[in-house]
């Protein structure tokens, strides 16, 4: 038996058999890959700099193709009423609103620090700067957990739109925040700067577009085999798909009669006036 097992016709199989097994394995592991990678966002086109006054108004939503982009702002900080954002990276985010100069401000992220008491922190710039950075959705406030303890005056813990219209009373705000990148004239005492990833796209293939459904009950006008006009058929309805005959011939009883009342007011044609006479 074990001849008959260890053959060398027997052993090829089994051989081939491995060989096959590995290799759907190997298959399997590279489609689930494939799988995996397509439903990653991808990196979208990043456009140069724009105003942010383009992207983003006061009083409205700004538009998720705004998400990221690249901004410019000129304008001035308004250092008193500066804040500070709790519980980011193990930091704070220092976030002041940029006067932009025509009634409207801007919040910006002007770096982090790692304790509430850093200077660099009022280290900003006096008079007007220029701001580049990315462009930020307003955070959700029910997001965020909110902690037994109240925060320290001057701590707050979203960068939300609506609650720093509450907090920063007298500004009209831009929906929205910027993430600063650069500066000029830059700090005195320079900040961490925050990471923003740039726009992204969701993965996947965009399905594909289905038909249009057609509608049931329309009608269709044609000219009858027999030439004439008044035929009761022209103007017979369609039924819908998936009527039964019942139906069907119900429904064209019901428009035969009319058809037909439209017909006999039409003159008769020569021909028919000579197969009465005859």
């Amino acid at each position: 038996m074990l001849r008959t097992v260890f053959s060398p016709r027997l052993v090829a199989l089994h051989l081939l058999l491995v060989v096959v097994l590995v290799s759907f394995g190997l298959l399997g592991r590279w489609q689930l890959g494939v799988f995996e990678d397509s439903g990653r966002p991808r990196v979208a086109a990043d456009p140069a700099p724009v105003a942010v006054s383009t992207l983003t108004q006061a009083g409205r939503h700004m538009t998720t193709d705004a998400v990221s982009r690249r901004v410019t702002a000129e304008g001035t900080y308004d250092l008193g009423r500066q804040l500070l954002v709790a519980g980011r990276d193990g930091g704070f985010w220092v976030l002041a609103p940029l006067d932009l100069g025509d009634g409207t401000a801007i919040p910006v992220v002007r770096g982090r620090i790692t304790d509430a008491a850093d200077p660099a922190a009022k280290a900003a710039p006096q008079g007007k700067v220029t701001v580049t950075g990315r462009l930020r959705p307003s955070e959700q406030v029910d997001g965020v957990p909110r902690r037994v303890r109240s925060l320290p005056e001057g701590q707050v813990l979203t960068v939300s739109t609506a609650e720093l219209i509450n907090v920063w009373s007298g500004l009209r705000l831009r929906d929205g925040y910027v993430v600063a990148t650069g500066q000029n004239p830059p700090d005195a005492a320079p900040l961490t700067p925050v990471h923003v990833d740039p726009p992204t796209v969701p993965g996947g293939s965009p399905g594909a577009t289905s038909p249009t459904p057609h509608s049931g009950g329309s009608s269709r006008r044609s000219r009858c085999s027999c030439g004439s006009t008044s035929c009761a058929t022209r103007s017979r309805p369609l039924a819908p798909a998936g009527t039964s005959r019942k139906a069907a011939r119900k429904a064209v009883s019901t428009a035969a009669p009319g058809a037909a009342r439209k017909a006999a007011q039409e003159p008769a044609s020569p021909s028919s006036r000579r197969r009465r006479i005859t």
